[in-house]
């Protein structure tokens, strides 16, 4: 693991947890904590589901990080824009419930994932640039060749 992905990995690890608990304990919503989702639209078993896969393929974009050049930073992106989506939908969920001091442990994961979302923007935005360096030599390489 590396130190400066160690949020992402928590933030990754935590999205399939959660997930899989929604997924394996039926009828989660049910309890109190979880009222303001009643009306929400999403079931728990699309909305546990849909966690656990993006949680899997962000730790395994996180595995396998930089293995694949120029695929993983955007696989690392999608998974903590659709992480902090998930957050931001739990937290609207847990307000609307009354469930105020769990509020406050959202909010943070909700700003963690945004900095996750920052880091791996710039990881790719970083490693397209590289490709694009390198296609540049390339060509370069191709014409003092030909």
């Amino acid at each position: 693991m590396s130190r400066n992905r160690d949020i992402e990995w928590l933030l990754a690890t935590l999205l399939l947890a959660l997930g899989l608990t929604i997924v394996l304990l039926p009828h989660a919503f049910l309890a109190p904590f979880f009222a303001g989702y009643s009306g929400q639209g999403i079931p728990e078993d699309p909305l546990g589901t849909g966690m656990a896969c993006v949680g899997m393929l962000w730790t395994a974009g996180l595995k396998v990080n930089g293995s694949w050049p120029g695929g993983t930073p955007w696989i690392r992106l999608a998974c903590a824009i659709l992480g902090s989506g998930v957050w931001g939908y739990l937290f609207a969920g847990i307000a609307l419930s009354g469930a105020t001091a769990s509020l406050s442990l959202y909010g943070v994961i909700i700003a963690f994932s945004l900095l996750a979302c920052a880091r791996c923007g710039a990881d790719a935005a970083k490693s397209l640039m590289t490709r694009r360096k390198l296609a540049g030599r390339k060509e370069a390489a191709r014409h003092v060749v030909g």
